[in-house]
């Protein structure tokens, strides 16, 4: 219920500011808060690390977000962390038709970020993982532009 009442409050926002996009940051895994989350959404921009434990929660999500009939799309957190396991997703992503946005790079910076209370992309810094974070961000507009 705490998840509807924030995208109602989020869509009221939107419609008083003329806003046209609304990202909801869904929370892991399969539940009912996971659902609630992308309930009425245009896309799900699944993002994942390169481990097994990240290979198996992609798969649990993806089969739950077709089961909504979602489109999707991912992202490689850390991907720079465990070539191998970077590897394992983009080949699992491959075999699912799944497109993948862009990799994010290991970067301290969003240590820094979190313990400063700022979004990572509003630090000081233009190292390689906020760049991909802005190129997956843009993608990520493409994509939902084409889905409407």
């Amino acid at each position: 219920k705490l998840v509807t009442l924030i995208k109602q409050q989020a869509r009221l926002h939107a419609v008083e500011e003329g806003l046209k996009v609304i990202l909801v940051d869904g929370p892991p895994g399969i539940g009912c808060p996971v659902i609630s989350a992308f309930s009425g959404a245009d896309l799900a921009l699944i993002i994942t690390e390169a481990t097994l434990s990240g290979l198996s929660d992609l798969e649990r999500i993806l089969t739950t977000i077709r089961h909504f009939k979602l489109p999707a799309v991912l992202c490689i957190n850390k991907s720079d962390l465990n070539p191998q396991g970077s590897q394992a997703i983009r080949k699992y992503a491959k075999k699912e038709n799944l497109i993948v946005l862009g990799e994010i790079p290991y970067d301290p910076v969003f240590l820094e970020a979190v313990i400063s209370g700022k979004p990572v992309t509003d630090t000081q810094s233009d190292t390689p993982a906020q760049q991909a974070i802005h190129a997956i961000w843009q993608k990520t507009l493409e994509r939902l532009w084409e889905t409407k």
